[in-house]
Order: C-alpha cells, then sequence, then structure tokens
C-alpha cells in the first residue's frame, strides 16, 4: 500500500491519496485522492503500474519495486 499526502498550492490539506499494487506493482485500488496526485481518473488506473504515472526523476518512484 502506498500513501501520499495531497496538498493545494496554497497550502490546504485535501487528502490523502492511497493507492493498494499486486506484486507486479499494478493498481488494484487507488482512491479519488491519488487518482487526482497522479493525473488520472480511478477507472482508467487500476490494472496499470502506478510507476507509469510517475515521472522517472520522482523519489516516490525509486521506492516502488
Amino acid at each position: 500500500m502506498i500513501s501520499c499526502l495531497y496538498v493545494e498550492p496554497d497550502g490546504r490539506q485535501v487528502g490523502v491519496g492511497t493507492a493498494m499494487l499486486d506484486r507486479e506493482g499494478r493498481t488494484v485500488f487507488l482512491n479519488q485522492a491519488m487518482a487526482t496526485i497522479v493525473g488520472v481518473d480511478v477507472e482508467s488506473a487500476v490494472g496499470v503500474r502506478l510507476r507509469d504515472f510517475l515521472h522517472p526523476d520522482d523519489p516516490v518512484n525509486r521506492t516502488i519495486d
């Protein structure tokens, strides 16, 4: 499970993005906050590797293995 804090540019905390991944790193669940963080809609993200939504230099990308 991966969780990320979603904060608006003005500093307001909006929610916690959460995703559950299978052993191959594919998304089996993600909430709306996580979908917003990675810039996708929930339905299209299920079954896709979460790292495919992240920039290669994103520190989070290095921790998903």
